[in-house]
């Protein structure tokens, strides 16, 4: 049986534990290093990586970005896209809220600019939490918990994936340690949502022609406008950019091709 024809399994009981792990990271660096002492560590450790690469893990915590790179699963796993698209609901809520209630300054309105890198533009409010952190965690934590549970532990490379996406707002030097542990938190929470969420969509809602299906895709057609037409997050994610709109326009002519299938036969 392929994933597109199995059912979403239970959460685990344990599972909603996680948020507690990089609260705990938060808490324990907190009490030996200062905020600005993590953030130069590892903005300064980031940099023997290249900035392309960080640049590919920033589109993996921009929703629109990640949308585009996932979309194929609308073919092979619509369960899994749709419990990553419902967890982006919550992740999106809690992380626009947040920024607004707090309304913390980032590293470059707070640290001398020239103390430490900045890859194209200097952000400066509304840092806490990383709302990247929290949408990569969210898609990548509703993407693993509904994957059959036999089929689940060889895709615990999701985390890893999250992880550098949250990382790599501070390699760039837009968010503190702080903004992306708590994104982190509030990503794996929100994802573990959209897992219930999508647990509770009937059996004939994941069919090629339901009504969410087609929504779904009307979405990618959106996302494919959106690509083509603004910058997201950074100019050297051009390329990236690019990639979603050919992956999103295959995917979708395959998508109305399966369509006229099934009306015809």
């Amino acid at each position: 049986m392929t994933l597109y024809n199995q059912k979403i399994p239970a959460v685990p009981l344990f599972s909603w534990w996680l948020p507690v792990i990089p609260l705990s990271i938060w808490g324990l660096v907190t009490i030996f290093v200062s905020k600005q002492q993590s953030f130069y560590f590892l903005n300064a450790w980031a940099q023997d990586w290249p900035n392309s690469l960080w640049g590919f893990f920033v589109n993996l915590g921009n929703g629109w970005g990640i949308y585009g790179l996932a979309f194929p699963l609308l073919i092979f796993a619509p369960r899994i896209m749709m419990a990553a698209v419902l967890a982006g609901i919550p992740a999106g809520i809690l992380s626009r809220s947040l920024k607004l209630f707090f309304e913390m300054p980032r590293p470059p309105a707070v640290l001398d600019n020239s103390s430490f890198f900045i890859l194209e533009e200097a952000m400066h409010a509304h840092s806490f939490p990383s709302g990247h952190a929290l949408t990569a965690f969210a898609v990548a934590t509703a993407a693993y918990f509904a994957i059959p549970t036999p089929r689940r532990k060889p895709f615990l490379w999701l985390f890893v994936l999250a992880s550098l996406a949250g990382m790599a707002r501070i390699a760039i030097g837009v968010h503190w340690l702080d903004d992306v542990l708590m994104g982190a938190a509030l990503g794996l929470f929100s994802g573990l949502l959209g897992v219930l969420m999508c647990r509770a969509l009937s059996d004939g809602l994941f069919t090629p022609t339901s009504w969410l299906m087609r929504l779904i895709a009307i979405v990618g057609g959106v996302n494919i406008y959106l690509m083509a037409t603004s910058k997201l997050d950074l100019v050297i994610n051009a390329p990236l950019q690019i990639l979603g709109i050919v992956i999103t326009v295959i995917t979708l002519i395959h998508f109305v091709a399966q369509n006229i299938y099934i009306y015809k036969n």
